[in-house]
């Protein structure tokens, strides 16, 4: 069998080279679709709205760097409208 992949220039392999777009937040959800489509990328929903409790607020994190960095993503951008959500986007920088 023939691996079908390739290898990135920072040496990961890649199955597909899809860029993601995903919001932050649920009210986010319109601008991330609207650049997604302009822009050819995949859109990935993100059903959680901007009150998260303390445990969400650390997994959160963990579960959208799983989502967005799978072998297929080339790049992730996240889309939120910047109100309340500092802490959450501190702890993604981290993942990217």
């Amino acid at each position: 069998m023939k691996f079908q992949g390739f290898v990135r220039e920072n040496g990961q392999v890649g199955i597909r080279n899809h860029v993601v777009v995903m919001p932050g937040v649920i009210c986010a959800e319109m601008a991330a679709k609207k650049i997604a489509s302009e822009c050819g990328a995949v859109f990935l929903a993100n059903p959680i709205g901007c009150g998260l409790n303390p445990k969400d607020m650390t997994v959160m994190p963990d579960a959208e760097g799983g989502r967005c960095s799978t072998p297929d993503r080339s790049r992730s951008v996240r889309s939120d409208p910047g109100t309340g959500m500092r802490r959450l986007r501190s702890n993604l920088r981290l993942l990217f």
